[in-house]
């Protein structure tokens, strides 16, 4: 049903991924391709964090990029041992808000019985 498929793709530095988009239904997550990159189309090694059958929103589908291919073994050395999924999930979990430090307990403030003239005082005032 989708002949394209979208993936994310990081160089290796930073935490921003760039999305490509590929015919190649053997690329998953963690495999090395070689993309275009720039005006001049250099081509560079990158590694895929995230495959999507829908394209994103926000970039047109006619101005993105196609993966040239898979890396070769010498080119993939660059990402030996990258787990984009734990890299990832470390981005975010770094991203996440950190929860407050508890606040110290403050200690009850004593509460003191109305003196009979005080609740006389009352009674009188508002009429009870």
């Amino acid at each position: 049903m989708f002949s394209t498929r979208y993936v994310s793709v990081w160089f290796g530095s930073g935490r921003r991924l760039y999305t490509y988009k590929t015919k190649d239904r053997s690329i998953t997550v963690n495999t090395v391709v070689v993309v275009p990159v720039g005006e001049n189309n250099e081509v560079k090694p990158a590694i895929v964090g995230g495959v999507y059958l829908l394209s994103p929103t926000f970039y047109p589908k006619d101005r993105m990029k196609t993966v040239i291919g898979k890396a070769d073994a010498r080119t993939g050395k660059a990402f030996e041992g990258v787990d984009m999924r734990r890299l990832i999930a470390a981005w975010n979990e770094a991203d996440m808000p950190r929860p407050a430090s508890p606040k110290p307990k403050q200690k009850k403030k004593e509460v003191r019985p109305y003196t009979i003239e005080e609740m006389m005082f009352y009674d009188d005032l508002f009429g009870d």
